[in-house]
């Protein structure tokens, strides 16, 4: 009798163990983003008037009565008379979805059968057909799946005797929140900028600080037993507010107490779409901040109180979003002490979107295809992404030499120039230099007519200048503007080019390092030093071929580029000495022959390789992969499946968009969905288990933070239990008044415990003291009590009478009638 009792308080023990951990599952750290976004519905159910909106399933009303009075709408209903019914939500932007939680009508459970949940058209989840009994149900993805469009409709054709409407009060869409990740979202972001964003499935940061240790200025530096930190100090990723000057740890920057003018500035390399600044002051001394102005590219982004301070890290939004590639901070303020002139910042961070993020606060994720695509960081717009120093649709076009960092505008090559050459493309040297070989640091000589030769300088000489460069004077003149005429007498004298000194002997003109020849021709643009100054012969730098090195060598072109570039690989022999074009083998892109053509891939293999037959265009000329057509196996398109649909799918009616049962042992059939299970499950689909799967479905994906909570919650029941059962085994000692056929009770669970007990019966006729109580309620009743909110079903409780028929697998018999044998 004593273990009767105490298997029945372990099996009550279980049984509220299970609703704790239900109790304590929850979606922390996630958030809702359904609530009032754009959506749509096929039809309205009527009756008196129309019913809600679509709104009505995502106004935050998890409340599971139907109501249609305007000033407050809760849940949808379809037309009855409409067969194919579906809600859609659109959340605006891509998300990877954790959780769907579904709140059906209260009493009307049974209206969600086979009620199906989508992703962009992606099957999530079905419920069940045959009976579906809670009215809550939350939906695990597991992993993530991201998506923009949440559609739910009804599968009438698994039961043409279902009711064809959608009758649904809730629908909680559960993402990340903004500053955590993972698959569960336990994960915090350590981004650092103010809104510590990351990518909630890798926890990459979304916003990056480009300003670390790029190349900077300050106009003074402190002086107290020594100097100051230089520039630096204020952009090492360093971001305490502590003044140090160990030149171990410096940190902090502070420009001298006489510099009325102070200004640092950080040079970020390239022109950035700036989202915000972070500065960091100097601890206790927030007042330093007063006055302080930040600039990028000239233009004020931003001016501190002045005075007003308050805080030691500000950060600045650059709402909307500007360009830029300098940043700029300087103070304005003429009074003494602390609200000097001096700046004192210990540290600024400069935050643009991570690379494949994009949007105004980066949260975007860029859809395009293929690894040398990036997108817009303002738009989302896709481009191609060259290598440094070249752009174009196939990156095939050269950034002009002059290009400042080497790089240029992706889609029309234009860039900064450096001094001496021309804008927009930077690719010749501008009016009044040449030479590109030096640079284009060599000028158009003065005894130019107009401008000379941008390659060589070579130009039309004013009058009594010598050609070609116009560098000295003709015959018979001299001066530093030839404007004076020789005077010597008879046609054997010369006179001196700079001082007009007559000579009988000819002067052999003499050339500046760089010319050759009589007319001082320039050298060879390949001569890897200076050139003869009589034949204009020199050693060739690599790239460079021919005497005077003034063409590009066999296998080299562009002499624009100093002959650096190198002929196509699918070359079928040399290319051309200035553009680089050339006759392509097979499967080569011309003009170039740098990359495989269209159908064709692989470098390696000398694009031998062909796009596989099933891709829906071209493919990938790097890899082969491609999008398939129907019934082609990805990634390379190259075999059909056997079935159409790949693995993990089936049901090419509904374009392979069913996705093999969850308690599959391995894949499943392509055709039908049928597969081998795993223990617990159902075939042959196994897309339920065995076991009250509605019961337990909501257990999945508790957080392992929620799990101890729960191991310490039950040491302490188990201490209070014990101390109750003492007091009850007293009861379980009374003896019947009259004995007679034993009766064995079963308890089973679904938690997987079970025990049979036989006890004594008592006569008919003869009723226990405690029978006087009221067993209107069973164990679940009781337990459930505990928790109003919790809408899921629990784990049913089976007795069964030995030499009596079975209950009804559906039946519930009260546990404490049982056990007393009534």
């Amino acid at each position: 009798m004593m273990a009767a009792c105490v298997r029945t308080w372990i099996l009550k023990l279980c049984v509220f163990t299970e609703i704790f951990l239900l109790i304590t599952a929850q979606t922390e750290h996630m958030t809702n983003v359904a609530v009032n976004k754009p959506c749509s519905i096929s039809s309205l159910y009527v009756e008196n008037n129309l019913s809600n909106d679509c709104s009505a399933a995502i106004n935050g009303n998890t409340n599971t009565t139907f109501v249609t009075e305007k000033t407050s709408p809760n849940c949808i209903n379809t037309d009855e008379y409409h067969s194919n019914p579906i809600w859609s939500v659109n959340l605006g932007q891509n998300f990877f979805v954790h959780r769907i939680t579904i709140y059906g009508r209260e009493t009307y459970e049974r209206r969600m059968a086979c009620v199906q949940i989508l992703l962009d058209g992606r099957e999530l989840y079905k419920f069940p057909c045959s009976v579906t009994t809670t009215v809550r149900r939350d939906i695990l993805v597991n992993p993530p799946q991201r998506g923009r469009v949440v559609s739910i409709t009804k599968d009438r054709a698994s039961d043409r005797y279902l009711e064809s409407f959608l009758n649904i009060c809730e629908v909680q869409i559960w993402v990340c929140a903004i500053g955590w990740w993972g698959s569960d979202c336990q994960n915090q972001c350590k981004c650092g900028d103010i809104d510590n964003y990351c990518d909630p499935q890798s926890g990459t940061c979304l916003k990056t600080n480009v300003a670390v240790y790029k190349p900077c200025s300050i106009s003074s530096q402190y002086v107290e037993n020594g100097l100051s930190n230089d520039c630096s100090a204020a952009i090492n990723g360093k971001t305490s507010t502590a003044f140090v000057m160990e030149k171990t740890s410096q940190n902090c920057i502070h420009t001298s107490l006489t510099d009325l003018h102070p200004t640092w500035s950080v040079d970020l390399g390239q022109n950035f779409s700036v989202r915000s600044i972070t500065i960091y002051g100097r601890e206790n001394l927030e007042r330093r901040m007063d006055c302080v102005q930040v600039f990028l590219d000239g233009r004020e982004l931003y001016t501190f109180p002045c005075p007003g301070t308050t805080t030691v890290i500000t950060d600045v939004y650059v709402n909307p979003v500007q360009r830029g590639q300098v940043v700029r901070i300087t103070r304005n303020q003429q009074t003494g002490g602390d609200f000097s002139t001096f700046l004192n910042i210990c540290e600024i961070q400069i935050w643009v979107c991570s690379k494949g993020w994009w949007g105004r606060d980066c949260q975007n994720q860029c859809s395009c295809q293929g690894k040398d695509y990036y997108c817009d960081p303002d738009n989302g717009k896709c481009s191609k992404e060259c290598s440094k120093g070249y752009w174009g649709d196939n990156c095939s076009n050269i950034c002009g030499r002059g290009c400042k960092n080497g790089a240029c505008n992706l889609d029309n090559g234009t860039c900064d120039c450096k001094s001496g050459w021309a804008a927009p493309s930077c690719d010749v040297c501008s009016d009044g230099h040449y030479n590109p070989s030096n640079d284009c640091h060599n000028t158009c000589s003065k005894g130019c007519h107009n401008t000379c030769s941008r390659t060589d300088g070579t130009c039309q000489c004013q009058t009594r200048w010598k050609p070609p460069l116009c560098q000295v004077c003709s015959i018979g003149w001299w001066g530093s503007d030839c404007q004076n005429q020789c005077s010597c007498q008879g046609k054997d004298y010369y006179c001196d080019p700079d001082n007009g000194k007559c000579s009988k002997v000819h002067v052999t003109t003499v050339c500046s390092s760089g010319y050759w020849g009589e007319n001082c021709t320039v050298c060879g643009a390949g001569c890897s030093n200076t050139c003869d100054d009589k034949s204009g012969a020199c050693r060739c730098t690599n790239g460079w071929t021919g005497p005077q090195c003034t063409d590009c060598s066999h296998g080299h072109y562009n002499m624009s580029n100093d002959c650096q570039n190198t002929c196509g690989r699918g070359c079928h022999d040399t290319c051309s000495g200035t553009d680089g074009t050339c006759q392509c083998w097979p499967g080569w892109q011309p003009p170039l022959c740098q990359q495989c053509s269209a159908g064709h891939y692989n470098i390696s293999n000398d694009c031998q390789n062909t796009c596989g037959e099933g891709c829906h265009d071209t493919c990938n000329r790097t890899d082969g992969t491609c999008q398939c057509q129907t019934g082609w196996q990805p990634p390379q398109c190259q075999r059909k499946n056997t079935s159409d649909c790949s693995a993990g799918h089936y049901n090419v009616s509904h374009d392979c968009q069913n996705t093999c049962g969850e308690g599959c042992h391995d894949t499943c059939s392509r055709t039908d969905g049928t597969c081998q299970c795993q223990t617990g499950w159902q075939p042959p689909l196994c897309q339920f288990m065995t076991s009250s799967r509605d019961d337990k479905e909501a257990l999945i994906g508790v957080s392992p933070v929620a799990g101890i909570a729960v191991s310490c919650a039950i040491v302490f029941f188990i201490l209070g239990f014990l101390t109750r059962l003492r007091l009850r085994l007293s009861r379980c000692h009374q003896p019947s008044a009259t004995h007679g056929s034993p009766v064995k009770t079963s308890v089973t669970s679904d938690l997987g415990t079970s025990s049979t007990t036989t006890h004594p019966a008592e006569p008919r006729g003869t009723t226990s003291s405690e029978d006087t109580a009221d067993h209107s309620n069973n164990v679940y009743d009781e337990l459930k009590a505990l928790n109003d909110d919790n809408k899921s079903a629990y784990t049913s409780l089976r007795f069964q009478n030995k030499g009596k028929e079975s209950a009804a697998p559906s039946d519930y018999i009260n546990t404490r009638k049982i056990l007393m044998n009534e």
